[in-house]
Order: C-alpha cells, then sequence, then structure tokens
C-alpha cells in the first residue's frame, strides 16, 4: 500500500504532491497497491478538507486501485493510526496466512501489495 501523508495548509505545494503521487502510482512496484492519503493537520483553521485535497489532488481519476482519503491530525494522532495500523496488520497477517486477499474497512488489497512508507 502506499500512505501519503499530505500537509493540507500547504497550498503553495499541492502540484508537487500531485506531480509525486502520480510518479509513485506509475512506478511498477506499486502497480495496484492501496491508496491511503492522510490529509493532515486538520486542526488548523486554514487547512483544506479532506474534499478538498481529493479534488486538487484528482483522487477520482484513480480507477486502476482503491483509494482513500482520511483527515487526520499528526499533533493528537485523531485520524492518523487507526487505519493505518489497520492496514498493516491486516495485509501483514493475509499474507503470514497465505490468504488471496484482504479486506480493510472494505477494501480488498492483494497479497503481494507492499506497505510503502515516502
Amino acid at each position: 500500500a502506499l500512505i501519503l501523508v499530505v500537509d493540507s495548509t500547504d497550498k503553495a505545494r499541492l502540484q508537487i504532491v500531485k506531480s509525486s503521487l502520480q510518479k509513485m502510482l506509475a512506478h511498477e512496484l506499486l502497480k495496484g497497491s492501496l491508496v491511503l492519503v492522510l490529509a493532515n493537520k486538520q486542526d488548523l483553521k486554514d487547512a483544506m478538507s479532506a474534499a478538498q485535497l481529493s479534488e486538487e489532488l484528482n483522487l477520482h481519476a484513480i480507477t486502476d486501485r482503491e483509494w482513500h482519503i482520511q483527515s487526520c491530525c499528526a499533533l493528537t494522532g485523531v485520524g492518523c493510526a487507526s487505519r493505518s495500523v489497520r492496514l498493516l496488520t491486516r495485509t501483514q497477517a493475509a499474507r503470514r496466512h497465505g490468504l488471496g486477499r484482504v479486506e480493510v474497512d472494505h477494501q480488498i488489497i492483494p497479497p503481494n501489495n507492499t506497505v510503502t512508507f515516502f
């Protein structure tokens, strides 16, 4: 899986993030990987919402894999750990038990996908 943490207040770098995301999605090792975008700094008043970030990053155009965007605040931990930990533990458990796929919050993850942090 690809887990991307985005600074929701940094509008100036959104095009860089969008370009980087597209490059990562095109990488051979990440083909078909689940995408989790963490919209960080939601505690700040000028933060873009997860819906706004989804539009800016053109996430709806990702049709070859499952993706999810989650609002979060790394400072307090709200929204950060729960989904990421479930993703990691269920994917690792599926590999250990040789399962053909694993479901994380209604999203199917093939067993050969890896969890990648950038």
